[in-house]
């Protein structure tokens, strides 16, 4: 057996990346905006119906998952270095990250814990048991490691399979040759290409880990890992009912990442008989009352012209506008009927309104600029810690009013998008109390590790909330709509394939001249070019889980 190079080890727990800022993920402008200038108050005839506030409403849609037996899938994850340690390795949020993707497959139990906690006979008496090793060399119960030899349902995940020992290749068929840490330059470190049916993953180049080993004949390469050199070794394997990854596949997540073949995998590591129609959704972000009508119209042209029929569009109740005196003052939808026609426009096309907040700011916070659009409502992002003094119960009063101004305006609702996707994490529960379904990426945290996770289908999170995917990102400087169609194509031969992406309006505004204006041909080439992929544009409500 090769020589372990247990300095790497260290170097390895520097992933603490919020998995924000990587290619593909939103980012977020704070320019100042101009309230269009030639905006009328709306008459009252101009006005939708209220509509009554109550419940909100949800398809009666017949979910495509098939039944699965119920039991027990165990999520194991490294025990966390002590606090005082320089490096904090993020094994519970990861643990955590795998149990969304769970949370796509109907009627299990999922168990999550410290590996420590492990008890004789969890892995032979469960439908699978996981195992995130992020912490290396790591003292493992030897009852984990009998039971995985023997060939119970086990799915181990990056470090500490040399523990095996001999059992490993006599018994599961993959020899342990060495653990590759990215600590430099060199060209061993570079195994950053992972195939998988046919596409070739991203792994994003970064102090992280990849641990070689050999597959014996019979031993079912899944994926493939590769260097610069086109050198190839196993990424996932399978011997009978055990599974091997060689990375953390949770590290450093994007669009076009190895995650998202590993997220495939559980199809199979669950033997789940669910087969999807490749399904796309195209979202409309910050729909706001300030805002020049002529970017949403040239949006929903594009639209009617493609015969796009059915997309979500995100709905800010609320606008404030800081004053230069310090103060703030509400901008009502009342008082710019063109942009509140073109909301109603879209509303009749066929698009399906997610509530993005109240005022998508939280007064009289700068967070950063004081502006709805621009600013967090549930996260003080300039100091990147909790709101002062709102309480989860002030959190869902926020969603509640902003809801009753929509219903005001005639704007039914259908679920929810977190501004900015960040919130204080205790709030993502309670959120439930309004809308128990979102269009988002979200937030969680572990130990201490606060890292975001979007996902490829749809899930119901440990927070308890159908999360409708986004896993393609916006157009934005360096991610315009040839990388989208790129993350497109990624997702495409999976077990269930979403394509989903939103879009701003001001790119489409005649006097915007940034990097990353768009066209209507632009979006309407992006609009063909995934259906010629074979997705469908569908309305978001029908990718359903249990």
């Amino acid at each position: 057996m090769a020589q372990r190079d247990k300095t790497g080890g260290q170097g390895r727990q520097r992933q603490l990346a919020l998995n924000l800022g990587l290619p593909g993920w939103p980012t977020f402008k704070h320019t100042p905006r101009k309230p269009f200038s030639n905006a009328r108050p709306a008459r009252p005839d101009e006005l939708r119906p209220a509509i009554p506030d109550g419940p909100p409403p949800s398809l009666q849609l017949q979910s495509q998952a098939l039944s699965a037996s119920s039991g027990t899938i165990n999520v194991f994850y490294s025990d966390p270095l002590p606090a005082s340690s320089p490096y904090r390795d993020g094994g519970r949020v990861h643990a955590i990250h795998l149990a969304n993707l769970l949370g796509h497959f109907p009627g299990y139990q999922i168990v999550v814990k410290r590996i420590s906690e492990y008890r004789a006979g969890d892995a032979s008496a469960s439908v699978r048991t996981f195992y995130i090793g992020t912490v290396f060399d790591e003292v493992m119960p030897a009852s984990f490691l009998d039971e995985t030899a023997q060939g119970a349902p086990v799915t181990w995940i990056n470090y500490n399979i040399w523990q095996l020992g001999e059992k490993l290749p006599t018994r599961l068929g993959l020899q342990y040759v060495e653990s590759i840490f990215a600590t430099g330059g060199e060209e061993k470190t570079t195994y950053n290409k992972i195939e998988y049916k046919g596409y070739t993953y991203d792994k994003y180049i970064a102090p992280m880990a990849m641990i070689k080993v050999q597959a014996n004949a019979g031993v079912n390469v899944v994926a493939t890992a590769k260097n610069a050199a086109g050198q190839a070794i196993p990424y996932i394997a399978n011997s009978g009912k055990f599974w091997y990854v060689a990375d953390d596949p949770f590290s450093y997540i994007h669009p076009t990442d190895r995650y998202v073949a590993f997220a495939d995998t559980l199809f199979s590591m669950l033997e789940s008989q669910e087969s999807c129609t490749p399904r796309a959704i195209l979202r409309i972000e910050d729909l706001i009352a300030e805002d020049d009508p002529s970017g949403l119209r040239n949006i929903l042209d594009v639209l009617v012209k493609e015969k796009v029929t059915k997309f979500g569009m995100t709905v800010i109740p609320q606008n404030v506008v800081p004053q230069a005196d310090g103060t703030f003052s509400n901008y009502n939808w009342n008082r710019n009927v063109a942009m509140l026609k073109q909301v109603y426009r879209g509303i009749d096309l066929g698009g399906r309104v997610m509530q993005h907040g109240y005022t998508h700011q939280f007064t009289p916070l700068r967070n950063m600029s004081g502006h709805s659009g621009d600013d967090w409502e549930f996260w003080y992002k300039a100091q990147e810690t909790p709101i002062p003094n709102l309480t989860a119960s002030g959190a869902v009063k926020r969603i509640q009013d902003g809801r009753k101004l929509l219903l005001k305006l005639g704007i039914q609702q259908y679920g929810w998008t977190t501004p900015h996707y960040e919130a204080h994490t205790p709030f993502y529960t309670p959120f439930n109390q309004v809308y128990p379904q979102a269009l988002e990426r979200r937030i969680y945290v572990g130990d201490d590790v606060r890292a975001g996770q979007f996902f490829p289908y749809a899930v119901r999170d440990t927070y308890g909330t159908k999360v409708i995917p986004e896993n393609l990102g916006n157009i934005q400087v360096g991610w315009m709509p040839a990388q989208i169609l790129e993350a497109a194509k990624a997702n495409r031969n999976l077990t269930c394939p979403t394509a989903s992406f939103f879009i701003h309006t001001y790119l489409f505004e005649p006097d915007y001249t940034d990097e990353d204006k768009t066209t209507q041909e632009e979006l309407a080439a992006l609009i063909r070019g995934i259906r010629d992929l074979g997705f469908e544009f569908v309305d978001p409500l029908e990718l359903q889980v249990p």
